[in-house]
């Protein structure tokens, strides 16, 4: 078999870790990485099921694949095939399918094989509590660094696919995460975004939670600033919203889920807080950190979601300090709680009330981003738009700005003005 590879990546934070590994793993053997849509003798899919939408664009992608390489050794990775490795086999010119575990060991799987040869390797998930982790966890065509520290989830929503494809909680190792984080820095990158399926239930016997990881890490010279991916709010502790208000390192910046703002539809998701719960999290984290940026995920069209608790939804949404919004619908997956449940919503209805929301959420990430305009921010500059250089403040605006050499540069900044979906600032001496 030939030593070109490419790669093709859907869904989350973690699965771009994940590919990156990989990828890292496939260079270290001596291949060389090709654009995928080029010839590769190769070629990866690393696959997202959290929605329906989300595997129609897998499979999508795996057949793109067998079209632009039709000589190549197709294989098909990760959350997809560990939850439907039948669906995934039934598509002709897949070579080999791997699980979610399975699939950092592709290299070992592939020694020996030719494009003639089929395998199918989709293992239950781990039950270990904690792990390390090898890899790099970064691609050179991007300036922020994602640091994965956990895995898998053991909250079970009704909704979500995730722990079946995940597996259960563990947490890496915090003496791995830290020498993973010096070996970031010492390449030059200027964010490390900590990854996970589930950050909040992030903890080691030796150094304790996610707020004690936080600790350590921050205090290593020369660790840059550190962003946080989503984290559910059931464990947004006191001691937790003042360590990031007090942190020049830790990003203003928290994305926590809602899915509804209706407290009848929030149980029926079995999602662990109700919208009172929820504010007051909110109302607290606002207090103590006026600038921060603070978005979230609401699912819209849940079965038993009538109007009145779309308006419900509707209402807590103008109400929160939210500075963006990802809306999407009601996704049926095979195996969970709510596949079952009865008052489905109609799928028009789903349609208007996203529409609703979408309309709503642009309205506050407008409003967001002219309330940020005068103040100054550190901004991590990723790449060059239209000779203007585009990056991310802190509390996760999109921001342009002229200059020359940025990629990669953190910068303090002035806002001077908002547009529709971004901020123009000048840089400060």
């Amino acid at each position: 078999m030939g030593k070109t590879v490419s790669f093709y990546t859907l869904g989350c934070k973690l699965n771009q870790y994940e590919t990156d590994n990989i990828r890292d793993k496939f260079i270290k053997s001596g291949y060389s990485v090709v654009n995928f849509g080029e010839h590769a003798d190769i070629s990866l899919i690393n696959t997202c099921i959290v929605t329906q939408r989300a595997g129609f664009k897998s499979r999508q992608a795996i057949r793109r694949a067998i079209k632009y390489s039709p000589q190549a050794f197709i294989v098909v990775a990760g959350c997809y095939p560990q939850i439907n490795s039948e669906e995934i086999s039934r598509i002709s010119g897949v070579n080999m399918i791997l699980g979610s575990e399975e699939k950092f060991k592709v290299l070992d799987f592939l020694n020996g094989l030719d494009k003639t040869d089929k395998v199918f390797i989709k293992k239950s998930s781990n039950k270990c509590r904690f792990y390390n982790e090898e890899g790099n966890g970064y691609s050179t065509e991007r300036t922020r660094a994602f640091l994965k520290v956990q895995d898998g989830c053991n909250y079970y929503c009704s909704y979500c696919i995730v722990p079946y494809a995940r597996g259960e909680s563990r947490s890496r190792s915090a003496s791995n995460i830290i020498s993973q984080a010096v070996n970031l820095t010492s390449r030059g990158f200027k964010e490390i975004v900590l990854t996970a399926v589930n950050l909040a239930e992030y903890y080691d016997d030796s150094y304790g939670n996610l707020t004690s990881l936080l600790k350590k890490l921050i205090s290593i010279d020369n660790i840059p600033r550190i962003r946080l991916s989503s984290i559910e709010v059931n464990k947004i502790d006191d001691e937790f919203i003042d360590l990031i208000a007090g942190s020049e390192k830790i990003c203003k910046h928290l994305h926590i889920p809602l899915q509804s703002g209706d407290s009848k539809v929030l149980s029926l998701m079995k999602r662990r807080y109700n919208r009172e719960y929820y504010k007051g999290k909110l109302d607290k984290i606002v207090k103590k950190i006026p600038e921060i940026g603070i978005g979230t995920d609401v699912m819209v069209g849940f079965p038993g979601e009538k109007r009145e608790n779309f308006e419900n939804t509707l209402d807590f949404i103008k109400e929160m300090p939210f500075s963006y919004i990802h809306v999407f619908g009601f996704s049926p997956r095979s195996g969970t709680e709510a596949e079952n449940l009865p008052d489905k919503v109609n799928p028009d209805e789903i349609k208007e009330r996203s529409g609703i929301l979408r309309d709503i959420a642009q309205e506050k990430k407008r409003n967001f981003l002219h309330k940020n305009v005068g103040r100054t921010e550190e901004v991590v500059f990723e790449s060059e738009e239209e000779k203007a250089f585009s990056g991310f403040s802190s509390n996760y605006i999109r921001v342009k700005c002229m200059g020359k050499n940025l990629r990669n540069e953190l910068k303090r900044v002035k806002i001077l003005k908002s547009e529709d979906s971004y901020v123009v600032c000048e840089i400060l001496n």
